[in-house]
């Protein structure tokens, strides 16, 4: 098994865990969201626990729809696992991640 946790690729944009089991043929990438759920009465906006919930789910339901398993990693040497399927993953998180100083 192979992890890399918070891989920030070479564009230098995000941090994300990376999962890959040998020989299962998929590969899971977790990205991790701060959603700022602030009521803002002036404007109208208010959230619920239900509301926020709701709101995850279809996040997560509309990620995995447009994303998992269109993407494949190709190993271009022998290996019993040739491609690769990637699935993906948000994780909602409560804190803010600091951003590394340039």
């Amino acid at each position: 098994m192979a992890d890399l946790k918070s891989f920030v690729p070479m564009t230098g944009r995000g941090a994300f865990d990376v999962t890959h089991v040998d020989g299962t043929g998929f590969m899971t990438i977790t990205v991790k969201v701060f959603a700022n759920y602030e009521n803002r009465p002036v404007e109208g906006v208010s959230w619920n626990r239900q509301d926020i919930m709701r709101f995850e789910a279809g996040a997560k339901a509309a990620v995995r729809e447009h994303w998992d398993g269109k993407f494949f990693l190709v190993n271009r040497k022998k290996n019993p696992t040739p491609r690769v399927s990637v699935l993906f993953n948000v994780h909602f998180v409560t804190t803010r991640a600091r951003r590394p100083s340039s």
